[in-house]
């Protein structure tokens, strides 16, 4: 006869560790089959012995003093093999924070010597995934770029460095075979630069700017090597534009592509992607044809759902500093695509159509990281949250106008 009471306690004690274990029973094997089909670039590295024990020396002492120099930022010289073709590069560590430095391998940004390209540019960096929340990161430069807005190119690769494999992330830095992909005319990539930022506002010995304002408003505009032969007054303009800006002695519509900022701006939101929004992060091509600057979509790490718009995140106090959403044109364009981008129906025709892309590179990350969650329910999430509180956004930024 049956003990239905220990039949059902022993069917409690299965579902219950199946619950507990869910992850080694189900998602690891699951996640390990798929990492098995996975079509993975492949990055082998070799830093002679002496330039290794450089930048090795270099990394322990950003993690014994805790702090970045750009001493630490020293180019060493190595070899790289990516399709059975060997290039001459020039290797350095990578990154302003110490997660960079903390992991292992480091943050690496690489240089190509010569004319030869790697992963179809010849520049990139090389980090690992703690340093970014790279799948975040990645559909909001995926989104931007299917608006035709500039956006860095990531990828997943294997890292083959001195001959330990690892599997981490690559993106692409600020050369013309960014806007070539995106079939732009030539033309400077600019910054404000960040130097005096992280050297927390020291300029030299009698000069230091006593807060993040005086930072932004006094550190010169840098232009990022084009590896082209540019125009010196085409540069100079591009420089002037952003700079008339930041003084408030040009408009938005005076400077910048407003409908491709708007988007940038929208998608910021969409994603929760804030970070890349401070002015630090912010960098912009500058288009001849138009006479106008686009922005360009980088370091859009988000580890939390959104809960304030672009103008009242606290975090994006610079974006106060400027006259960004006292212009009528810029935010009409912006709620535009706030509203637009936010509708259901928008993204699931993205994940529709990057479906493919999406699932291999879970495969590859899945090599690294058999517990990757491939949830990409947030921004649906915050899509909702968008669209519950953008009315009374609305109002508010529209009021302001007149």
């Amino acid at each position: 006869m049956i003990n239905y009471k220990k039949w059902i306690a022993g069917v409690f004690c299965i579902v219950v560790i199946f619950y507990v274990f869910k992850q080694d029973l189900v998602h690891k094997p699951y996640h390990y089959c798929r990492s098995l089909s996975a079509n993975i670039e492949t990055v082998e590295i070799t830093i002679p012995k002496k330039q290794f024990q450089i930048l090795d020396s270099l990394r322990n002492d950003v993690l014994k003093n805790k702090k970045v120099r750009a001493t630490h930022k020293r180019y060493v010289k190595a070899s790289l093999k990516y399709n059975n073709e060997i290039s001459n590069v020039k290797i350095r560590l990578k990154g302003d924070q110490l997660d960079h430095y903390n992991s292992n391998p480091p943050s690496y940004r690489v240089k190509v010597v010569g004319n030869k390209k790697v992963l179809e540019t010849n520049k990139f960096s090389l980090q690992s995934f703690g340093a970014r929340h790279f799948m975040t990161e990645w559909i909001f430069l995926k989104i931007l770029e299917q608006q035709d807005v500039l956006s860095l190119r990531s990828d997943v690769v294997e890292l083959n460095i001195n001959n330990t494999k690892t599997i981490c992330t690559f993106e692409e830095h600020f050369t013309y075979h960014l806007t070539d992909r995106f079939n732009r005319a030539p033309g400077p990539i600019i910054c404000i630069s960040e130097d005096l930022f992280w050297n927390h506002g020291r300029l030299n010995d009698s000069v230091k700017y006593k807060n993040e304002k005086e930072i932004y408003l006094n550190s010169p505009i840098k232009e990022f090597k084009y590896y082209a032969p540019l125009d010196s007054n085409i540069v100079k303009t591009a420089k002037n534009l952003l700079n008339d800006f930041r003084n408030k002695q040009k408009d938005v519509n005076e400077v910048f592509d407003v409908n491709k900022l708007a988007i940038h701006l929208a998608t910021s939101d969409l994603t929760n992607t804030h970070h890349g929004l401070r002015w630090h992060n912010r960098r912009f091509y500058y288009n001849p044809l138009s006479g106008r600057l686009e922005p360009i979509g980088f370091d859009g790490s988000n580890w939390k759902p959104l809960s304030a718009f672009a103008f009242d995140d606290q975090f994006l106090i610079s974006l106060e500093w400027s006259n960004l959403f006292s212009n009528k044109e810029f935010v009409k364009a912006y709620l535009f695509h706030l509203d637009r981008m936010s509708k259901k129906r928008f993204l699931d025709q993205f994940f529709n159509q990057y479906d493919h892309e999406i699932n291999e590179l879970e495969n590859r990350i899945y090599k690294e990281n058999l517990f990757h969650s491939s949830d990409y329910n947030f921004v649906y999430i915050n899509a909702a949250w968008i669209r519950e509180n953008i009315n009374e956004y609305k109002k508010r930024l529209l009021m302001q106008l007149k």
